[in-house]
Formats: C-alpha cells, structure tokens, sequence
C-alpha cells in the first residue's frame, strides 16, 4: 500500500528585491536611447514596440527595466498615452562633444536617477569607498548580490558626466568644472538677416534697450537641424532663468 503521507515540501524562499535603481550606467542608457531614435525619431509609440527596438520581446524582466532605466535618465518623455524620445535625449544624442552645454546637458540627467540624485546629495564633495557606499545601500534595503554591479554603474555614470572625477587607483575628488554659461536665447522664429558674410546668415533682435542677441546660420539647414536648434535653446532658456536678473524699475 502506498503511503499516503504527503512528502514535505520547501518553503520557497521569497525573492529580495532591491529598491528601484537604473539597470545600466548613463553610457549604456544613451546606446539604448539612440536605438530608439534611429527607430521612431520623435514619434510617440508605445512601450511594446520601444522595448522591440531595445531588443527585447515584451516589457516584462529585462525589457521592463530597460525601459525603466532610460526612463530615470529622462530619455523618453509622455505624448498622451504613448512614449517618445525627450528633449533632452534629443539634444545630447545631437550635440557635438565640443558644445559647451553638453557638459551641463550629462550632469542634469545624470542626476536624474532618483538613487544618484540622493547619493549625490548626501556625498556632494567626493564618491565615497566602495565599502562606505555598499553599507548605504545595505542600509537602503539593496539585495546584497546587486550592490556591486549599483556601485559600479553609478560610478561609470558620475565620471562620465563629470559630476566627480573618479581616478584610476579609486580616490575621488570634486570636479573643478565650471559651469559654462549659455549663449544669449533667441527667438525661435528669426527675423530677416540684417546682413550675410562669406555664406553665414545673421540675425539680430532687440530684447530691450539694454540687450540685444545675435543668431548666426551657416551652410544648408534642414528640418531636423531647426529640431534641435528649438530644443537647445529651450534649453539655454531655462538655465539663463536661473540667473537673470530681475531689474526693478
């Protein structure tokens, strides 16, 4: 006769998650981003078909935090109830190295990330050890398996946006960067060139009695070089807000 006694069973062990983190470093995040752009441009879609361009077969695991990721970077943005590639991912995707806003552009996303952001703010001067930070994130609730691959990527992002310089030998020290100020904003819709040199075309608009500003256009531009020309100096209008001065009359 068969014994009937259910054999025991295994307790299955539940699965620690850590608390939301980016699955890739800024570097990673941008390729992924760029996949999307080459894609769909700026066209909203959805994130079934954002995560097919990134390679994945559905949003679940992998291609959810995917997406995720290059979400907590700022790269994609809402249209509705679809997704589309943001201003920001459009300029940094765009810019040369050499544009002077590209620096400010890479530290404003790399703090984007809500862990980066509050690691930041509690170590503004240097990254701290590995050993000090892996204590935060333990702190944090972090699964212990995951804290490596956490600290490497928030390393690899803080240098690459230059927000610390991070050396070889593993000592960090505070970025002696300055921020570089932005050009003078223009008006999105120029008015007639006031004169044309050599193939360039300048315009000119009065701001105020006091302040004037200058655009100068040089060689064929097409549709999507008006694109980012709007975003970049969306952007630059934002950051000159920060530091106008209100003139009391």
């Amino acid at each position: 006769m068969a014994d009937e006694k259910a054999a025991p069973t295994k307790a299955k062990k539940a699965a620690h998650r850590s608390p939301n983190y980016p699955a890739f470093d800024l570097a990673v995040a941008l390729g992924k981003i760029r996949l999307v752009y080459n894609a769909e441009k700026r066209t909203p879609t959805t994130r079934e078909v954002i995560a097919e361009h990134l390679g994945y077969s559905n949003t679940d695991g992998p291609g959810g935090r995917a997406l995720s990721c290059i979400r907590q970077f700022a790269f994609l943005e809402d249209a509705a109830d679809k997704l589309r590639v943001s201003d920001l991912a459009f300029s940094l995707l765009h810019l040369p190295d050499d544009d002077p806003t590209k620096p400010g552009l890479l530290r404003q996303v790399a703090l984007r990330p809500n862990l980066y952001r509050s690691l930041h703010d509690e170590y503004p001067d240097r990254i701290p050890s590995d050993s000090t930070l892996r204590s935060n994130l333990l702190n944090r609730g972090f699964n212990p398996e995951s804290i490596d691959g956490v600290i490497a990527d928030f390393k690899s992002t803080m240098e690459l946006a230059k927000v610390y310089d991070v050396s070889d030998n593993g000592a960090e020290v505070e970025s002696k960067m300055q921020t570089t100020t932005p050009a003078a904003p223009t008006p999105l819709v120029p008015q007639l060139p006031v004169r044309s040199t050599g193939g360039a075309r300048n315009y000119s608009f009065a701001l105020s009695p006091d302040a004037r500003a200058e655009l100068t256009l040089q060689g064929d531009v097409t549709p999507d070089d008006l694109e980012l020309l709007r975003a970049h100096i969306e952007l630059t209008i934002k950051a000159l807000a920060r530091t106008a001065k209100v003139i009391e009359q």
